[in-house]
């Protein structure tokens, strides 16, 4: 319960009420300090209690012996209420007068107590050293009736019961800061895995993003540029163009209404729109055809049977980024596109197109250029895979990318 108690109330900072009842100790462990409230009663309570056993015990002396028994009980009670702060200190002090006063016995027992649960090993050796040699000098200031060894075994027997209960609530209470600290890590990896999902979702969804309107945006580029570059066409070919255009503006925002349909509802739904896969290549590359872009392709060897959705997922997006790419900065060149096994388990995709110099009908200037290789290497290397780009020997832009053909 205690330990319930106080991973609640160091961990959780509204929980006011749970710090004020529980030990200043705990405290070191949350944005709190000082002594609350449960110590303020605890310490009054304690001060009152020996402070009335000195009293009592006072009653029956007189002359020098009571102002000395008086003096020892009321330095060694009021001392209580610096025992947190300067447990060392307080315990020779009530140690000493424990020597001299009977009064200060209960305090002596709570500073004991108080020893054994906050001081290291030599300290605590020096409180119960000093309170040793009470048991001999106490006897010879304050005769009894009882014999001698049974007071020193009666002494012996409260004090070590003192000290024992002081040591069972030390390792209480190191047991219990030790699982509110490990809870308190727990929660900052628990707050750390959190972040690292987020920052991951961001990223996924920027990279559909990018994936996404820019192939639809290239698309809406290259047909308008057409049209502006040959005011000529027939009517027909101008409405056949402005049909495309409207189809893959109304597609564009569709899309990016799923997208921003995920991103409000949460990734964890199950609301994540189809995503293409290497089935849906044919239609992609006769879109880009359509738009005008000169595509070589065969698509006689792809292992569309073979492939996990999260390969041909990938497959797709590279050749998706690799005609973006060819279509905005190489414009009138012919992109050829590749596909084929490389041995039992891998496949290859590669992307090549001649350098083109000039801007032509729908070419665009990227203000970021290799944003989208950015997040495409992500894409691969996040499945298993490898993402080279460059100038080729014979002067091509070639985007290649080989990968796993399962989640294995």
């Amino acid at each position: 319960m205690l330990a319930a108690v106080a991973t609640q109330a160091i961990t959780n900072p509204r929980a006011a009420w749970k710090q004020a009842i529980l030990p200043g100790d705990f405290q070191s462990l949350s944005s709190e300090s000082g002594r609350t409230a449960r110590d303020w009663v605890v310490d009054w309570v304690l001060f009152l209690l020996s402070s009335g056993f000195g009293v009592l015990f006072s009653l029956d002396q007189g002359g020098t012996l009571w102002l000395l028994n008086a003096a020892g009980g009321a330095i060694a009670c009021v001392s209580l209420f610096w025992r947190r702060s300067h447990p060392l200190a307080v315990g020779i002090i009530a140690s000493v007068g424990s020597c001299v006063s009977g009064a200060a016995g209960l305090a002596w027992l709570v500073i004991l107590y108080n020893s054994a649960l906050r001081l290291d090993r030599n300290g605590l050796i020096w409180v119960i050293g000093i309170g040793v040699v009470g048991i001999f000098t106490y006897p010879a200031l304050y005769p009894a009736e009882v014999p001698f060894l049974v007071l020193v075994v009666l002494c012996v027997g409260v004090a070590g019961a003192a000290l024992g209960s002081g040591v069972l609530a030390r390792a209480r209470r190191e047991h219990v800061m030790a699982l509110a600290a490990a809870s308190q890590v727990a929660q900052g990896e628990q707050r750390l895995r959190e972040q690292q999902a987020r920052e991951a979702e961001r990223h996924r969804i920027a990279r559909e993003m990018h994936d996404v309107m820019a192939h639809r945006i290239s698309i809406l580029s290259l047909h308008a540029g057409a049209l502006e570059y040959r005011p000529d066409i027939p009517p027909e070919e101008i409405s056949k163009a402005a049909g495309v255009i409207r189809a893959s503006a109304q597609s564009a925002l569709e899309e990016l209404r799923d997208i921003i349909g995920v991103m409000r509802t949460g990734a964890d739904e199950g609301n994540d729109p189809p995503q293409p896969g290497i089935a849906d290549v044919p239609s992609l590359v006769q879109r880009f055809r359509e738009a005008g872009v000169r595509v070589e392709f065969e698509n006689a060897e792809m292992p569309v049977a073979d492939l996990s959705p999260a390969a041909g997922r990938t497959l797709y997006r590279v050749i998706q980024e690799g005609l973006t790419n060819a279509s905005k900065h190489a414009p009138g060149a012919v992109v050829t596109v590749n596909v084929d096994r490389v041995g039992e388990s891998r496949v290859a995709v590669t992307v090549d197109n001649p350098l083109s110099v000039g801007a032509g009908p729908g070419a665009v200037t990227l203000s970021e250029p290799g944003v989208g290789l950015v997040g495409l290497r992500e894409r691969v290397e996040l499945i298993g895979g490898e993402l080279s780009h460059g100038l080729t020997t014979d002067h091509r832009f070639e985007l290649r990318a080989e990968i796993p053909m399962s989640d294995d």
